[in-house]
């Protein structure tokens, strides 16, 4: 008794935690970092127009209107992921859920998104009965997410594909499903769109692809339902984006 045997040494693999910290650190940053752009380019047309209206045609005035309302929609966009990201990696608790009716809140949903998107590209093929497929979801949270994946699936899409929405579900789980054609998007890419991505891997022509990046909030807000997101397909076929959620006790 009290002889030295042995030592034990317990070793923990932190690798990918620390990994996660490093991405989540440079996403932040990149995104801090690309405000700059539309801010300075609005304050810029916006100076321009401010000093020197009357020495410019109403064509180059409407120009420069057109640029700043842009790059203003890019920075409420950059700005409203950062908070997203920010809010729910702090907030790790679950949302309080209520038993919704899927087609219905997707019909719903749809009357409103056809103000924002073009309404001949978004299409619901309901796929089950009115009374059918009842989930426990939060409601702001799921119509979020829609309008992520819809606007990831028309950006993705060629300029003239339809996005094509449908529901199934099994005893125990309700499935959402987006269907679209995405030419530029890669098997090996389309594998790891809704994990917190390097900025490296958003980037598009050397700037980031804002609905991309929006899909790490997409999955953030499933999980928070108890649901989580999925992708299949291939790029000469369709993808599939599946929104699991669970459904609600009978």
């Amino acid at each position: 008794a009290g002889n030295l045997i042995g030592t034990l040494t317990i070793l923990r693999n932190t690798a990918d935690q620390g990994q996660l910290e490093v991405v989540k650190h440079s996403f932040l940053g990149m995104i801090s970092h690309d405000l700059r752009t539309p801010l300075s380019n609005i304050v810029g047309f916006a100076d321009l127009l401010n000093q020197s209206a009357a020495s410019f045609s109403v064509e180059e005035q409407k120009e420069f209107i057109q640029h700043i309302v842009k790059n203003a929609n890019d920075l409420n966009r950059y700005t409203q992921i950062a908070l997203d990201i920010l809010f729910l990696e702090a907030n790790i608790e679950s949302f309080e859920v209520e038993p919704i009716a899927l087609p219905r809140f997707i019909k719903s949903w749809l009357s409103d998104a056809w103000h924002r998107f073009p309404p001949n590209r978004l299409v619901f093929k309901n796929g089950v009965e009115e009374s059918e497929t009842i989930a426990n979801a939060a409601a702001p949270a799921l119509h979020k997410i829609l309008h992520i994946l819809a606007e990831f699936a028309l950006e993705e899409a060629a300029p003239n594909d339809q996005v094509v929405i449908w529901l199934e579900h099994d005893p125990l789980q309700a499935h959402l499903v987006v269907e679209y054609r995405a030419p530029e998007l890669d098997s090996a890419d389309a594998a790891s769109l809704f994990r917190l991505m390097h900025p490296r891997d958003l980037s598009q022509a050397g700037r980031p692809n804002l609905a991309r990046m929006q899909l790490y909030v997409a999955t953030l807000l499933a999980e928070r339902q108890q649901g989580y997101l999925t992708m299949s397909g291939r790029p000469d076929q369709h993808y599939q984006m599946h929104l699991v959620l669970p459904l609600a006790p009978q």
